[in-house]
Order: C-alpha cells, then structure tokens, then sequence
C-alpha cells in the first residue's frame, strides 16, 4: 500500500526523534553553540518536511481518496507524546527540550486542525442533499502558532474557503 503524506510526516518525526534522542544528547564544555545549532538545524528542517507533507497532502486530495486518513492522523497524534524530563539542570538540554516540545505541540495542533478540515470536508459530501453547510473554526489560537505551520494553516483555510464556494455554487 501506498504511503499517504501522513505516514511520511511520521517517518520524519522518527528520523528526528528516535526513541530515546533526549538521554543521548551529549556535548563536551565548550561547545554548547554547536550542539544547539545541531539541533536547531535538525528541528528546522523537520519543519520544512512537514510543511510540504501537509502541503503535498492537501493539494493531492488523499483527504478525499484516503477514507482511513483520520485514523493515520490520529496515530501520529497519539506519536508525539514524547517523555521528556520534565526538569533539566543542563541549560542547553533544557533549551533542547523546551523548542523539541514547542515544535511538537504545534505539530499537534495543525494535525488537529487538519483532521477537522478532513471531517467538514467529509460531511460536506455525504451532506450533499443539504444545499449549504457552514463551518466556523476559531483563529484566536493561529497567532500563536509557530510561522511555518501558521504558513499550512492558511494555506488550508483559504483552500477550505475555495472548496466550500464551489460546492455552493455546484448546488446553486
């Protein structure tokens, strides 16, 4: 079976953090710049990964084509509950920690968000003798996102918004 964007977003998460990444964080004094900016690094580019996973998704269509996407959302969800330690002494693991879980729960949220898109999109269809449906989402929260996933979220709203006015338009 093919692997949807969704899979590959959860092989990026495991090349990025393997089982166990946080206890082999290792430096020798000295070079705590060079680790962070391993990290640092490391971090960025999983982010852009995901971004054009999400993109690749979206625009493909395999929320439409793929009826267990949600249940493959879902899975990866339940994925990023990686234990950290919950107080580190070490400043640079500290700061490791602190932007590995700000990342995550991002990830989190837009795989939240989407996972609704995918819904309405579901219910938009198998709603389809009904001639409008509406949908409110609350941006509130899109602000504090971190920018490369704020860059999907409104990709995807104003995609939503597309898709929503031709399905009007086809039941007018």
């Amino acid at each position: 079976m093919k692997k949807t964007q969704i899979d590959l977003i959860g092989i990026y998460l495991d090349e990025t953090f393997p089982e166990g990444w946080a206890s082999q964080i290792s430096y020798v004094t000295g070079e705590e710049e060079k680790i962070m900016l391993k990290y640092t690094d490391a971090f960025s580019d999983f982010e852009k990964k995901v971004l054009y996973a999400f993109m690749r998704s979206i625009l493909s269509g395999e929320y439409i084509i793929r009826l267990n996407l949600n249940n493959r959302i879902e899975l990866l969800r339940d994925r990023l509950q990686i234990d950290l330690p919950a107080e580190e002494r070490e400043k640079v693991k500290a700061e490791i920690f602190k932007r590995a879980t700000f990342i995550l729960d991002h990830l989190d949220y837009t795989l939240k968000r989407y996972r609704l898109f995918i819904e309405s999109i579901n219910n938009q269809y198998s709603l389809s003798q009904i001639r409008y449906v509406f949908n409110a989402y609350d941006i509130k929260g899109i602000r504090k996102i971190r920018a490369i996933f704020k860059i999907f979220m409104i990709f995807f709203f104003q995609l939503q918004k597309q898709i929503i006015v031709c399905h009007m338009t086809a039941n007018a």
